[in-house]
């Protein structure tokens, strides 16, 4: 009797020993996104996050635990990094990246023009290099630089799909004229085409113009 309990509290001891020699835990979470690495998203356009999942070793899944930061704005182009972080109960840590690229669907459009614009009453025609570049804030505008030849700078509509010029937005205006354009025009990969008006500021018309731009490097 006196032998068998004396092997039951040497069990015991030899259990609490290896308890408390047992090797502290270092291995961090095993951290895996879901989705790509890098994902694209359309400019003013809202972001679904796949989000990602977490498995520790002792601890078992974690995905709950995952702590997501990021700056992501969709309201304005540009490369954003979203942060993926998770820690077990003994402290250790994994972290994770994912590359979100906000981009504006007209961006394929920007690039060096010929221009050439027409004076329609006259007859007058000016030719002049311009620059079309995508606006940061808003899809489908692209910008001018160098609008009729000079700093004024108008910001033109596109649906990528079929480079139809849906409307031409002017967000610059010179001494007492504006533009509108009633007449939207096409493009391709190689030109963008329209017609408009120059009106006074009590509406009335002051000029009549056509406007062709010829890209200088094709798509």
């Amino acid at each position: 009797m006196i032998q068998q309990l004396i092997r039951i509290i040497f069990a015991i001891l030899i259990t609490f020993l290896l308890m408390n020699c047992e090797k502290p835990d270092t291995m961090p979470p095993e951290l895996k996104l879901l989705g790509d690495d890098t994902m694209y998203v359309v400019l003013n356009k809202s972001f679904e996050d796949p989000g990602a999942t977490a498995k520790d070793n002792k601890d078992g899944d974690l995905s709950q635990n995952i702590l997501i930061t990021s700056e992501l704005n969709t309201n304005e182009t540009g490369i954003y990094k979203i942060y993926y972080t998770v820690t077990d109960d003994d402290g250790n840590k994994a972290e994770t990246v994912r590359y979100v690229i906000v981009y504006n669907q007209a961006e394929k459009y920007a690039g060096d023009y010929l221009a050439e614009i027409t004076n329609v009453q006259s007859g007058d025609l000016i030719s002049y290099n311009d620059l079309l570049y995508p606006s940061k804030e808003m899809n489908h505008f692209l910008y001018t630089e160098n609008f009729m030849d000079d700093s004024t700078e108008i910001s033109i509509y596109m649906n990528p799909d079929t480079a139809y010029i849906e409307q031409q937005k002017i967000i610059y205006q010179q001494d007492t004229l504006f533009v509108v354009t009633p007449n939207p025009g096409h493009a391709d990969s190689l030109s963008i085409a329209l017609d408009f008006n120059l009106l006074q500021t009590d509406s009335t018309l002051h000029s009549q113009y056509e406007l062709n731009y010829q890209r200088v490097t094709p798509l």
